[in-house]
Order: structure tokens, then C-alpha cells, then sequence
């Protein structure tokens, strides 16, 4: 009896000793919140793109997650605990980056997205009949702006994240008629009998902004139409001149052009209407194009020297020469300024024997084509990107052409005479 009690005793002991040693192993494993990011997709795409993001630990609420491409924080529109739903901005100035996404989990790296923009041109084409055709194509493909019937062109060209604007004229069979095609859609401005042209637009806000000039008969006027009602820049009276490009910051309008004054051909800059002589040296002077960036105003135009024409681009005004060659005549088209980079297209004349098609950066220059006639229309960069339009000549046509980085792509069959006249990416 004493010895089975001892047992039964000993039994118990070893039964609380071993229910001790289970309560004191831990086999739970901490939950991991750690934010992470798998993959992105696609990996490429261009404005609108619906772009998802894979991961783990993101937040369900969109506002709380925070996503940057390339540095550029994007909105999420739709979020679950493994998926992030985005549409892509226009991203020209980095052409997309690394994707990072944040919130109170951390920060997590994933892929880079590549932003792989649209390219518009615009134009002119002479058709079968003789008659200058309004053109554009978007990423190459060719649409017809006017019936052909009639000379139309179009001379600038202005795209954003929600406008594409053209400028130009449509001839009627008595004067030129000022014209913005927005968005594919022509709105013919009013003009006097002497008609007009538009040379410049922009949209901004709602608001269409254009220039251009208008003739008397006599002369010609420098013009500025808002949203098609026209102001006149200069008074068209005594001399010439002419508008050829506008920019707008905030309420503020800048328009470049030119001026006779005293015999003497002026660059001039108008902001909201007052004028600024840009050159007033002993050589005549013209102002093409302009580009904004920060308080900054850049204008690009060019001056007749003894030798040749030379360009020059003027910053906040100061006068910088980006060309003076002897023997060699250098002309602008357009001005492109991208960081802390100033871009200008052009052409350039060798000794009057050969046209060659060119851009400059920073006053450094790149011949587009050795061997062929031609010339660059306009220049827009994405990114490390640099995209150019212009034409080279054959002996009876053109072919219209879109150089990226240097490389060129036909976007016409080398059979009508085809003159791109600008250039942007969306």
C-alpha cells in the first residue's frame, strides 16, 4: 500500500514537471509587416497606363500608400494588402525611374517603369494637285487636316497632357485665314482683308493662345489672338513685323518675334503686350521661338552678320551666341529647354552648298544628316531621350522624318513634297 502510494505520488510529479516545460516553449512566430514590392506591370507604357504594383503589407486604403516614379510621387487609385492600382502621368522630364512605394510599414524598391511617350508632328503636305494639305501623325500615322482643295498649313504645333494645338492658315481663294486645329477640330480666327497667319499657340488652362501676324496690303503687323479675339502688337503702319512664338506662366504671356525699327530688323519680346528690344546691335535680328523654365524665359532667334546668320538664344534677355562661323549660315527653328539643358533645332548651310539638318545642346552641335538637304523642324526631349523632327530633300519630294537620338524614321513614303513644321510628345 505504501509503495503504491509512493509511485502514484512520483507519477504526478513528473506529470506537472512535464507540463511545465511544454508551457514554457514558445513556437509562435512574429507576424511580419514588413513592406515589400515583388513586381510592376507592364514595365513600360505611356500617359493614362494603367500600371499595378505586387507586393505585400500595402495599405488598403489608397491615400495612405505613397508611390514614386523616378522621384515622382503618382497617385493610387484602387489598393488591397498586395496590390497597388495607378494610372501614369506624363512623365517627359524623367522618362519614368525606379518604382517606391511608402507608408507606415517602411519603403520599398521594386523595377524601373519606362515611359515610352507618343509623338505628335505636324505639317504640310503638297498633294497631286499642288495644293499644300494640314497634316499630323501620331506615332507615325498620317491624318489629313484639310480637303485639299486648297493651300493649308499648318506652322506650330503645342502638346500637353490634355491638348494637342496646331496653328497655321487655310486659304479660302481670297486671303490666308488664321487657323488653330485643337484636338484635331480647325477654328478659323477673323482677320482683315489682308488675311493672316498664325505662327505660335498654346493652350493653357482653357484658354487658346496664339500669334502670328496679319498683312495690310502694305505691311505686316505682329499679332496676338486670345481664344480668337486679336490684339494688335505692333501697328503695322510705318514697318514690318511679325510674331512667331508665345509662351504662358500663371496670367503672364510672353510672345517672341520681330520688328523694323529705324531700318534695322529687331528681336523682339512682348510680355502681356509691352515690348522689349532683345538686340540693338548694328546687325538686323530675328526672334523664333521661346521656352519657359521656372522664372526663366528663353528665346532663340538668329542675327545677319557679314559672313552668314549665327544663332543666338537670349535668357532673361542676355544675349549668348551659339554659332559664328565664317562661311557658315546657322538658322533656328524651335527652343527646347529641359533641366538645366537649352535645346535648339535648326539648320545649317555649309558655304550655300549643303542644308544640313541639325540640333544644338547647350551650343553644341549634332548633325542629323552628312550627305542629305534638309532640315530640323522642332526638338522635344523625354528623359535621356531627344526627339527631333524635320524633312530631307530628293530630287522631286521629301521625306518627313522623326530622328530619336539621332536615328531616323520615315513617317512618308519619299513621293510628295512633306515639310514637318513641329514636334511634341505626350
Amino acid at each position: 500500500m505504501k509503495k503504491y502510494t509512493f509511485l502514484t505520488i512520483t507519477g504526478i510529479l513528473m506529470l506537472v514537471f512535464s507540463s511545465c516545460k511544454k508551457d514554457n516553449t514558445n513556437t509562435d512566430t512574429p507576424a511580419d509587416t514588413s513592406l515589400g514590392v515583388t513586381a510592376i506591370s507592364p514595365s513600360s507604357g505611356g500617359l493614362n497606363t494603367s500600371l499595378t504594383i505586387t507586393g505585400k503589407n500595402f495599405k488598403t486604403t489608397p491615400g495612405d500608400n505613397v508611390v514614386k516614379i523616378g522621384g515622382v510621387t503618382v497617385p493610387v487609385t484602387a489598393a488591397t494588402s498586395t496590390t497597388l492600382t495607378l494610372s501614369v502621368p506624363q512623365l517627359l522630364n524623367n522618362g519614368g525611374g525606379v518604382v517606391e512605394v511608402s507608408n507606415s510599414n517602411g519603403t520599398a524598391t521594386g523595377t524601373s517603369f519606362t515611359y515610352t511617350p507618343d509623338v505628335y508632328v505636324a505639317g504640310l503636305e503638297v498633294n497631286s494637285s499642288g495644293f499644300s494639305v494640314a497634316k499630323s501623325w501620331l506615332n507615325g500615322t498620317a491624318t489629313t487636316l484639310s480637303n485639299g482643295n486648297t493651300d493649308n498649313n499648318i506652322t506650330c504645333l503645342n502638346v500637353s497632357a490634355t491638348d494637342v494645338v496646331a496653328g497655321g492658315y487655310e486659304y479660302n481663294n481670297v486671303k490666308n485665314v488664321p487657323t488653330i486645329w485643337r484636338n484635331g477640330t480647325a477654328t478659323a480666327y477673323t482677320s482683315g482683308s489682308g488675311g493672316a497667319i498664325v505662327n505660335g499657340a498654346v493652350v493653357a488652362g482653357n484658354n487658346v493662345h496664339a500669334c502670328g501676324y496679319e498683312n495690310t496690303g502694305t505691311y505686316s503687323f505682329a499679332k496676338y489672338w486670345l481664344n480668337g479675339t486679336g490684339t494688335n502688337l505692333t501697328t503695322g503702319t510705318v514697318s514690318n513685323a511679325a510674331a512667331n512664338a508665345v509662351a504662358v506662366s500663371g496670367s503672364t504671356v510672353y510672345v517672341c518675334g520681330y520688328e523694323v525699327i529705324g531700318g534695322k530688323v529687331r528681336a523682339r519680346l512682348w510680355t502681356n503686350g509691352t515690348a522689349t528690344t532683345l538686340n540693338n546691335g548694328a546687325n538686323s535680328t530675328y526672334a523664333i521661338g521661346i521656352a519657359l523654365s521656372g522664372n526663366d524665359v528663353y528665346v532663340v532667334g538668329y542675327e545677319q552678320t557679314g559672313s552668314g546668320e549665327s544663332i543666338r538664344v537670349w535668357r532673361n534677355g542676355v544675349e549668348s551666341a551659339y554659332t559664328n562661323i565664317s562661311g557658315y549660315r546657322d538658322f533656328p527653328t524651335n527652343i527646347y529647354v529641359h533641366g538645366s539643358d537649352v535645346y535648339v533645332s535648326g539648320y545649317e548651310r555649309d558655304n550655300n552648298v549643303l542644308k544640313r539638318p541639325k540640333y544644338w545642346k547647350n551650343g553644341i552641335p549634332t548633325v542629323l544628316e552628312t550627305t542629305l538637304n534638309g532640315e530640323a523642324a522642332g526638338i522635344v526631349v523625354c528623359g535621356n531621350d531627344i526627339y527631333v523632327a524635320g524633312h530631307t530633300n530628293l530630287a522631286t519630294s521629301t521625306i518627313a522624318k522623326v530622328y530619336k537620338n539621332g536615328v531616323a524614321t520615315a513617317i512618308s513614303n519619299g513621293t510628295l513634297y512633306v515639310y514637318p513644321s513641329g514636334i511634341g510628345l505626350r
